[in-house]
């Protein structure tokens, strides 16, 4: 029988599982691998996701939201806070898509 890349972490997540399955109910051994899968996934998105970036677009994505909010001019006007809103808020999922896709890993390997 041929192994993949996700069965290896499945081999050693095994080893671990046995024993607890021995002496603890199997609700207790869920939540177990809930709680690793879930501690890895934030360890994993904060090792991967740039913080720093994203923290210093949150004050830009504020401003451009309260001009955007005390707005009281022409319709046509309103494009370019639009557009720069649209932008920040881009940038902002670009920083963060990545890492997130990255972080839901560690639960593929404890679901095999």
């Amino acid at each position: 029988m041929e192994r993949g890349l996700l069965d290896w972490p499945g081999v050693v997540f095994g080893l671990v599982n046995q024993p607890l399955v021995a002496v603890l109910p199997e609700p207790v051994v869920l939540a177990f691998w809930a709680l690793v899968s879930s501690w890895l996934t934030m360890w994993v998105y904060r090792r991967f996701s740039n913080q720093e970036k994203m923290a210093a677009l949150k004050p830009q994505i504020k401003a451009v939201q309260k001009k955007l909010s005390n707005y009281d001019g022409e319709f046509s006007g309103l494009f370019p806070l639009i557009r720069e809103n649209f932008s920040l808020a881009g940038r902002q999922l670009g920083l963060a898509l990545g890492p997130a896709l990255l972080a839901g890993v560690p639960v593929l390997f404890v679901l095999v």
